[in-house]
């Protein structure tokens, strides 16, 4: 099995447990990360995306079992990048306006080019005797 991502954001509805992931072309990116704090993605810019319904959890928890700490970060870092484009300090606001940010798609998580190439190289050691 080949897997291959490139540049990709990822956004967690945490209402309905899905996770999309988007496919970008670095120009795109570089745009994002122009903007500053008003940084808006639009789903028309990306290349691809796919989107995890009620599923990216067992997912996750099926593509760490029997790993090792680090390849379950970059495995939980495939739903949930730790880096962000748009408000920095996220974390100092209070929780509310942290909820509405998350919600109104003005906080763009996202991997950089290193940890994607690190995960799909994980990735790409998967077969399918993992999910059975």
């Amino acid at each position: 099995m080949s897997i291959q991502i490139i540049t990709f954001l990822s956004k967690i509805n945490c209402m309905s447990q899905s996770a999309t992931l988007y496919r970008i072309s670095r120009t795109t990116f570089i745009q994002l990360e122009n903007l500053g704090n008003d940084v808006s993605f639009d789903m028309s810019s990306a290349k691809s995306y796919v989107t995890f319904e009620d599923s990216f959890l067992g997912i996750a928890y099926v593509l760490s079992k029997n790993r090792n700490d680090l390849d379950r970060e970059l495995i939980n870092g495939i739903f949930n990048p730790a880096k962000l484009l748009g408000v920095e300090n996220v974390e100092s606001l209070p929780f509310e306006d942290q909820f509405e940010l998350y919600d109104s798609g003005c906080l763009i998580h996202y991997q950089d080019l290193l940890t994607i190439s690190r995960i799909n190289q994980l990735l790409n050691g998967v077969g399918v005797a993992t999910f059975e």
